[in-house]
């Protein structure tokens, strides 16, 4: 649901701030022009008025598909079907993320002597998936790259990552068939600042 309902709450709710701001600003001050009063204004939903016209175009086309989805094939039969199928991709996607962070000898350290590079580098793995499932998964398997700059967006991670491999060949490579693997090491080890699983806890503490 948190997939569903929170990127559109975020847009609405920006949208409606900058409409009270627009209008009370220019209420107080009529001589500001649109664009004057536009680049006054900050909010905490988008880091730019590139990011937000972004997220409209997303919404507009989203609401409106699902508007026309709903109205072609009945919303009972439509929105269910939409509910379900989010929420496995969304457990799906958490699945990924969880495997790509928690993995033997990952870097987790406290917010003292945190170093961002290590974190990066040595606290990401590459989860290196067939090139269909990079597709269908919007290359979540190069997290290490995003990691770096989270600014880089989806479609230039593999870009990125083939033009720096240099810089990349401490990061961890799974694959999927080591993701039952990875799924042990759910323990935070903050002596040795990394992940372990619980008989290596056992062994090392009991």
């Amino acid at each position: 649901m948190y997939f569903i309902f929170n990127p559109r709450y975020t847009w609405i709710k920006g949208s409606l701030d900058f409409a009270v701001y627009f209008v009370s600003t220019r209420f107080k001050n009529n001589d500001l022009t649109m664009q004057e009063i536009t680049q006054s204004f900050t909010t905490k939903y988008w880091s730019s008025w590139k990011e937000y016209r972004h997220m409209t175009g997303n919404n507009i086309v989203l609401l409106t598909s699902v508007a026309v989805a709903s109205w072609y094939f009945g919303w009972l039969t439509f929105l269910p079907l939409y509910v379900i199928t989010i929420s496995m991709s969304g457990a799906l996607g958490i699945i990924l993320f969880s495997i790509q962070h928690n993995f033997e000898g990952s870097y987790a350290s406290g917010d003292e002597n945190w170093d961002y590079y290590t974190a990066a580098l040595e606290g990401t793995s590459y989860l290196t998936l067939p090139k269909i499932l990079h597709w269908f998964t919007a290359d979540i398997g190069y997290h290490h790259v995003h990691h770096l700059l989270s600014k880089i967006p989806n479609y230039k991670l593999v870009e990125c990552h083939e033009e720096y491999a240099h810089l990349f060949t401490s990061v961890k490579r799974i694959k999927l068939s080591d993701t039952a693997e990875a799924f042990k090491f759910i323990l935070w080890d903050s002596d040795e600042r990394k992940m372990i699983s619980i008989a290596q806890f056992e062994e090392k503490y009991l």
